[in-house]
């Protein structure tokens, strides 16, 4: 008898959850974009630069120069899932900056790839030694895993951004 009682209060709340997901869904939505550009911007030095997007390249401009570009990237694997970010590079294609947009790292073990870790690859360029073991780069001791990856997926991303741009230059 207890069971039948517990059936629509579980519909009532199954229905309240979805109602509730309906409403929110689009403010969430908005305020992620709005986050995310919030991110890039922040990679900028100079604050009077702007973005301008084009289907997943984002370039920047300061005036109607042409500034740099930022592309979202995400790593193929971390510790527990894929690491998304942001890179912006300048028009020699060295790093202006790393945020990480979102990942499922272990929370006060990972934070670091959140934080001034990123720091350390601002003026980077593909002529860097990109090797995790002994390469320009630190590595977080007790998130190796975790930093190795950040490393690879930068330095990834930043060739693959080159390759396209001296594809786009022919």
């Amino acid at each position: 008898m207890k069971e039948l009682v517990l059936i629509p209060i579980a519909l009532i709340c199954a229905v309240m959850v979805v109602g509730l997901q309906q409403v929110t869904h689009e403010r969430i939505d908005a305020n992620q974009e709005r986050f995310e550009h919030q991110q890039m911007i922040a990679m900028l030095p100079d604050p009077n630069e702007t973005i301008s997007q084009e289907s997943t390249l984002f370039r920047t401009f300061k005036g109607s120069q042409p500034t740099g570009l930022i592309v979202q990237a995400t790593t193929d694997f971390g510790y527990n899932d894929k690491i998304s970010f942001w890179l912006a590079v300048d028009l020699k294609q060295e790093i202006r900056g790393v945020s990480v947009i979102r990942h499922r790292e272990t929370p006060g073990i990972a934070d670091f790839i959140e934080g001034q870790w990123l720091d350390q690859f601002q003026g980077a360029s593909s002529d860097n030694d990109w090797n995790t073991s002994s390469g320009d780069f630190d590595n977080v001791t007790g998130a190796t895993i975790t930093s190795n990856t950040m490393i690879t997926g930068i330095e990834t991303a930043l060739r693959e951004l080159k390759e396209s741009s001296e594809r786009d230059a022919q």
